[in-house]
């Protein structure tokens, strides 16, 4: 294993869906539309987290840590710091893969993800869901979302200012 920066918009789910909640059984565990608030607010970064893990396979790198990058992408982080893996040295990236096998046409080669909500808590429309596989109930209302995407916004325009 070896630790790189690597873009977020070259990383790939293995799952077909992510749920909006890092745990069904715990509300500590948080969910991941406080995991984006976080990081808009500038209270949370990818390097203050476990890291995600991706490994290289057919040409693209994979990843098993899908809602942390769901997040990561939906907030457009740019390069972030992973952990690089040989496919074979986890058994997780080859079950998950399987399991996002049937819809890799609907999600563009793994580039977006469905997402199923199990929490009240309203979730941003965002390009990286695919309507198709997601089920989301409670959306946020037009005028968080445009705030939430202004925030998205200024936070790249922070980065692409800090890059060049």
């Amino acid at each position: 294993m070896t630790t790189v920066l690597m873009d977020v918009a070259e990383i790939r789910f293995t799952q077909e869906h992510v749920y909006d909640s890092f745990n069904a059984n715990s509300a500590r565990a948080g969910g991941t539309v406080e995991l984006i608030e976080a990081i808009l607010a500038g209270e949370k970064r990818p390097a203050d987290l476990p890291l995600i893990r991706v490994a290289p396979k057919r040409g693209a790198y994979w990843c098993v840590d899908n809602r942390r990058l769901f997040v990561y992408k939906h907030c457009q982080l740019g390069k972030i710091p992973v952990e690089v893996y040989d496919w074979k040295d986890m058994r997780e990236f080859e079950l998950k893969w399987r399991n996002g096998l049937a819809t890799r046409g609907q999600t563009n080669e793994g580039r977006r993800v469905g997402v199923l909500q199990r929490t009240e808590t309203p979730f941003p429309r965002s390009p990286v869901a695919e309507p198709a596989l997601s089920k989301v109930t409670r959306h946020m209302s037009p005028e968080q979302q445009r705030r939430h995407d202004a925030q998205i916004a200024a936070l790249r325009r922070l980065r692409e200012e800090r890059e060049s």
